[in-house]
């Protein structure tokens, strides 16, 4: 912890102690989860102020109102060790507490037990204090904590899903609701999706608890409910586009990975975004940092985003590891992750403001890379934070139990982390969401502001055209070229969403369309084959053959004819690689070849791959293609 504040007046210091039947990695999730927990436990909402800090980094300033009286205080960093312990100091603005320090551990008894152990000092600032400090922490909050860890402990012995172990406010429908509420249950349901599960949404958002309902995340709702990811993101766009739910546009920080602005539309959406926890200014991109999210419409449910505690461990689960550690000084512990890529980083430097450019991870002398194998590897990891930096750079050690040292050289206090590389797959983003042929259907109108321009890390662009549809227009005549080619869209649409793509626009004859996933593109592409050739069967006279391209690479969303298109070389590269197409045959690149799921659903078809090189127009340079023909119908995993 941070050194204390000076005070003469003597400290109550109270110790509790509860046992929970279960392991503290099942514990964890729901003691650490500090908003949930203050709402359970009564405390009022806060205001949250942040300003920078001349050492660096920032200072949170925290206030409440209760029985007419504002409580400020400064709120240092929390420290936390997943699924061990946490704590946190804060230090008061007058009233009659001087400053208060809570810790939380969790030790295991055996194999299936845990014993919660939750401490608070806290001092005095005025003989008032004397008087309040027992009655409302000694009295009330005891009574409070016992009853939420009894019912976290009954909820684990259950088997209760987390969100559900405190027992939380549910908002009222507004008075108007219920009526519009059973329409839109209707419409829902006419609209293919599974009856009974479109009445556990629509009873989900009569009765779920606010917190769960002011943020939903379709993919993790889904993942609780085991049902199909993107059948959940349909049907909660549906669903807004009924008037049931109000969309979101969260703009995360890619450090702390917190939502730092809401925007309603993609047309609110600004590239460059301040993060004040962070200290950092940071470009979104629509891989990672634009994340879909949905709320109930206030004419159905008005929900306020309320803010109980701002610094919980479970607002950024990826951080295992947070500490602070004092100037000159030495914290030690032990910690245990499993195998993976993890980025050690904290230094704060006096008056620098970080800026991390779009799809590039914050990097610099203040982070550090630790890449944890089963074997091969140190047992201990020893990190040294001085003025230039972290060091060392890289560190390989084994999973199990490592020794951690963080060894601060610097003059001033730093807060070091350990957190996970890999994002979470439960978002939603942008990327995803826009190349979703439900979304295009009924957010047409959701673009970016005119010359704004957000990346795209990575996308599946596909072109398709129809070879020789000239001839096939003088041959049978305008009128019924112009319909066998609105067919042939039709199929190529039906495709494209099949395989969860979306189309951007049509040239003429030619289609254009995007993918999230590289494997799903070539599926489509495939499929595109073969019902041409259904089609074919039908209507011989003159058969459709068409042409068709796809590569994988970075791109440029922007607003363009008033609607959400990408331009960029992975376009320009994915137009004319279709120009290869002989037809009746699917043409990739080496970006699209080289993805791993690509390469599993071509090894597990019956497929005719044949590598070339090609010298496409504009470039200067030859690029490795495949060509792909003759399949099973197959989708891939």
């Amino acid at each position: 912890m941070p050194a204390l504040p000076d005070t003469s007046n003597p400290a109550f210091h109270y110790r509790w102690s509860w046992m929970f039947h279960a392991p503290p990695e099942q514990v964890w999730p729901l003691v650490s989860d500090t908003q949930r927990f203050n709402v359970a436990t009564g405390l009022p909402t806060t205001q949250v102020t942040e300003t920078p800090n001349p050492e660096g980094g920032s200072r949170r300033t925290i206030q409440f109102r209760r029985f007419g009286i504002s409580v400020i205080w400064d709120e240092y960093p929390f420290e936390w060790i997943q699924p061990q312990s946490f704590g946190v100091l804060r230090v008061y603005h007058g009233g009659p507490v001087a400053w208060m320090q809570i810790s939380l551990s969790l030790t295991p008894q055996g194999s299936s037990e845990t014993q919660l152990t939750y401490e608070i000092i806290i001092h005095p600032a005025n003989f008032s204090g004397y008087l309040v400090i027992p009655v409302q922490v000694g009295w009330i909050s005891r009574r409070a904590f016992d009853r939420v860890f009894h019912q976290i402990d009954a909820a684990l012995q259950e088997q209760t899903r987390n969100r559900t172990a405190f027992p939380l406010a549910v908002t009222p429908l507004h008075p108007s609701a219920d009526v519009r509420i059973q329409s839109i249950e209707q419409q829902l349901k006419e609209v293919a999706y599974d009856a009974d599960l479109v009445t556990k949404f629509v009873y989900y958002i009569r009765e779920a608890q606010d917190a769960d309902l002011m943020r939903i995340r379709p993919f993790a709702l889904a993942d609780d409910w085991g049902v199909d990811r993107i059948r959940m993101l349909e049907l909660c766009l549906h669903a807004a586009r009924f008037g049931l739910l109000d969309v979101s546009w969260d703009l995360l920080c890619p450090e702390c990975r917190g939502a730092k602005s809401t925007a309603p539309t993609l047309f609110n959406v600004e590239r460059h975004v301040h993060c004040p926890s962070c200290n950092i200014d940071y470009e979104v991109d629509f891989d990672h940092h634009i994340e879909l999210t949905f709320h109930p419409n206030p004419g159905i449910k008005p929900i306020e985003r309320m803010i109980y505690c701002v610094g919980s461990p479970q607002n950024t689960p990826h951080i295992f590891v947070q500490q602070v550690v004092r100037p000159q000084s030495t914290k030690l512990f032990d910690l245990s992750l499993e195998s993976g890529r993890y980025r050690i980083r904290g230094p704060r430097i006096p008056g620098r403001i970080e800026r991390v450019e779009a799809g590039e991870e914050p990097g610099g002398p203040a982070k550090s890379m630790v890449i944890i194998t089963p074997e091969h590897g140190d047992d201990q990891l020893h990190i040294i934070i001085d003025d230039h930096g972290i060091h060392p750079v890289e560190s390989h050690i084994e999973s199990g139990g490592t020794r951690v040292t963080f060894e601060n050289k610097t003059a001033i206090e730093q807060v070091v982390i350990i957190e996970k590389m890999a994002w979470s797959d439960q978002a939603a983003t942008a990327a995803q969401v826009t190349t979703l042929q439900t979304f295009r259907d009924l957010f047409s109108s959701e673009v970016l502001r005119p010359m704004e321009q957000i990346t795209v890390t990575n996308l599946t662009i596909m072109f398709t055209d129809l070879k020789g549809s000239t001839a096939m227009y003088h041959e049978v005549g305008d009128a019924s070229a112009f319909g066998r080619v609105m067919d042939h869209f039709t199929v190529l649409r039906q495709c494209v969403s099949t395989h969860h793509g979306s189309i951007i626009k049509t040239i003429g004859d030619a289609v254009m369309a995007a993918f999230i996933d590289p494997a799903k593109g070539v599926a489509a592409a495939l499929d595109m084959m073969q019902e041409i050739a259904t089609y074919n069967a039908d209507n011989p006279s003159p058969p459709l053959c068409i042409k068709v391209g796809l590569h994988t690479g970075s791109c440029i969303a922007i607003n363009q004819n008033d609607r959400l298109d990408y331009f960029g070389s992975t376009v320009n590269i994915a137009a004319r690689i279709e120009d290869q197409s002989n037809g009746d045959e699917v043409v990739i690149s080496e970006s699209v070849m080289s993805d791993l799921g690509v390469k599993q659903f071509l090894a597990d078809s019956t497929l005719i791959v044949t590598s070339c090189t090609a010298e496409l127009k504009g470039f200067q340079e030859s690029l490795p293609l495949y060509r792909i023909a003759s399949r099973k119908k197959k989708e891939p995993e």
